[in-house]
């Protein structure tokens, strides 16, 4: 996965970054800051996450793809109701649209 990153262009090392950051921050299955996990326990799902952001455009469209990556990486009850995803994706398009 590093490998994969790190022959990435810049704009994509730093988006991967702050998804990192942003999904360690607001930690929505309690594996990562909740439970002092290292900085990168969401790496698998920030991977899956990235593809799919191209084209969203919209809190609620990128709220229902976040939902959907942690229900296909744990399950539909772990991964919780879509209103959980909100300010993830909120803070997530900020991120997007950073230059």
């Amino acid at each position: 996965m590093h490998d994969q990153i790190r022959n990435r262009g810049r704009g994509y090392r730093r988006l991967h970054a702050d998804l990192l950051g942003i999904l360690y921050r607001h930690d929505p299955i309690g594996i990562g800051i909740t439970i002092d996990g290292p900085p990168d326990e969401y790496g698998p799902e920030a991977e899956s996450i990235l593809p799919r952001l191209h084209g969203v455009s919209t809190v609620e469209e990128l709220s229902v793809v976040l939902r959907e990556e942690f229900t296909r990486w744990f399950d539909k009850d772990l991964a919780g109701p879509v209103e959980r995803y909100l300010p993830i994706a909120e803070e997530i398009l900020v991120a997007m649209r950073q230059p």
